[in-house]
């Protein structure tokens, strides 16, 4: 879940990828993608509830959802990466 966090946090925050007018790339190196650092991300915390039913992945859900409450934040733009949002307590 935490990994699913930092990953739909970093393409709504910071990465992109710059493509020239002719459609190619025009900087592959590792760093020009803008990743998260794992001190950008806010505090995550999951909790495991015991309950009685088989387990299921929710990698995915969680995601998408933290996707969603990131650009909603962010305030909608139709243009990502929207920049990191300044967190009280940072």
């Amino acid at each position: 879940c935490i990994g699913a966090v930092h990953m739909a946090c970093g393409m709504v925050w910071t990465e992109g990828l710059a493509i020239g007018d002719d459609g190619v790339p025009l900087d592959l190196t590792f760093r020009s993608f803008g990743l998260l650092r794992p001190g950008q991300l806010p505090p995550v915390s999951v909790s495991i509830e015991d309950v009685d039913t088989p387990p299921v992945a929710i990698g995915d859900a969680v995601f998408a959802a933290t996707l969603a409450a990131a650009w909603d934040r962010a305030g909608r733009p139709p243009a990502w990466p929207t920049g990191i949002p300044a967190f009280a307590g940072r």
